[in-house]
């Protein structure tokens, strides 16, 4: 993690997710292939301040691909959020990411959930996610990294959205605490 020396000249806090379900080429597990992945981001431009524990987690929508590894970051950046985005997406390329289909299994997904507290809504860029209140794999991560965090749309804390993602949940969106 980044010293207070480090985050102090970065201007924009965003909290991404991260994770994956197909292990990176050059990695024996997606624990070592996304710990890899959290220290690609890191650069002049983009400090890591925080990170929540690792979390199992089925796909979304259900699916029979393998369960995910999922986590999410507290960072501080110089990028606008378009670049960062730009930043985040040459980092997925790097680590072998395809984009097919909608929902496909993959070896690494990367997603601004927040930025600066703000609603953006561009033709490349949704943020916070239009569906984060309805992604396990988003808010217990996010939940237990900043569980004070408010959606700038609904004007919820973080803990709150998961208390109510988990009171509609059917079973079908499992999350665990990942053991290593």
């Amino acid at each position: 993690m980044a010293s207070a020396s480090q985050l102090s000249h970065l201007p924009h806090q965003a909290f991404i997710g991260i994770g994956s379900n197909l292990i990176a080429e050059g990695f024996d597990n997606l624990h070592l292939s996304l710990s890899a992945a959290v220290q690609q981001i890191g650069c002049a431009d983009v400090a890591v301040a925080g990170q929540s524990s690792w979390y199992v987690t089925s796909a979304v929508p259900v699916s029979d691909q393998p369960d995910y590894l999922n986590a999410v970051l507290d960072i501080r950046t110089a990028f606008e959020a378009e670049q960062l985005l730009d930043h985040l997406q040459q980092i997925e390329l790097q680590f072998g990411r395809i984009r097919t289909v909608r929902n496909a299994a993959r070896t690494l997904d990367l997603d601004i959930i927040s930025f600066d507290d703000e609603v953006i809504a561009t033709d490349r860029l949704d943020v916070p996610h239009l569906r984060l209140h309805e992604r396990k794999f988003v808010l217990y991560p996010l939940a237990e990294l900043a569980a004070n965090w408010r959606d700038p749309r609904s004007g919820k804390l973080a803990d709150t959205l998961k208390a109510e993602c988990d009171a509609v949940d059917d079973g079908s969106q499992k999350c665990r605490l990942f053991a290593r």
